[in-house]
């Protein structure tokens, strides 16, 4: 993959980490293709950055000036009275799929909506100031029109038919890994309410344009 990305994982300490970790290294790949690479689970909020940009202020500067919306931010800068600085976003997990695609071979797909405001408004900040040298009509337009968010569970060449599919949604429910949340339902309660996404988390910048074996981070941010 060339260049650069910014990820978004879960908080390291929430239950869903070790969780999902443990789907993409140990329980998945022997299903579905025991060659599978390991890799952090986690969202990319866009690729394709070029290394020479943050080449000069170094990563961790580049990353953490990046102008991620606040928390309780509005359209017009503006900071809602009363609420803490600091940058929202909330993933929620819809189902299983697979595409004809390495990266994308099988995946939980994020709810989209307003539901993933914050998670779409981070992403268009990393495509605008990552990929398109600040074009923020560019940057809304790969937003509305492109950008898919995902979590990936396997890279694979091997195809992955729909029984396959379910099965895999079967394993990560039995994870306990809550799938299935519907735009404009209320999160629920509790562990359970945890298991099917997660508040904040942190942004890395990983150099994908390496091996899969070497995507770790080389700055990160968290929010």
């Amino acid at each position: 993959m060339p260049g650069s990305s910014l990820w978004l994982i879960p908080p390291p300490s929430h239950p869903l980490t070790p969780i999902l970790t443990a789907l993409i290294t140990q329980t998945l790949p022997p299903r579905l293709d025991p060659s599978a690479p390991p890799f952090a689970p986690h969202i990319t909020l866009t690729s394709n950055i070029p290394p020479s940009l943050y080449a000069t202020s170094g990563p961790q500067a580049w990353l953490d000036a990046l102008p991620f919306p606040p928390h309780g931010g509005r359209r017009d800068g503006k900071q809602d009275e009363g609420v803490t600085a600091g940058v929202g976003v909330s993933v929620r997990f819809d189902r299983v799929c697979t595409e004809d695609y390495v990266f994308r071979r099988c995946y939980i797909k994020i709810c989209d909506g307003s539901s993933a405001g914050g998670l779409r408004e981070l992403a268009q900040v990393a495509r605008r100031e990552g990929v398109l040298g600040g074009d923020e009509q560019k940057a809304r337009e790969w937003v509305r029109e492109e950008y898919r968010p995902h979590l990936s569970l396997v890279y694979s060449d091997e195809k992955v038919d729909e029984g396959k599919i379910a099965k895999v949604e079967a394993c990560v429910r039995d994870a306990g890994v809550k799938l299935g949340a519907e735009e404009g339902e209320e999160r629920e309660e509790g562990d359970r309410g945890q298991m099917g996404g997660w508040e904040g988390g942190v942004v890395w910048l990983v150099p994908t344009d390496r091996g899969i074996g070497e995507w770790k981070p080389i700055a990160t941010r968290v929010l």
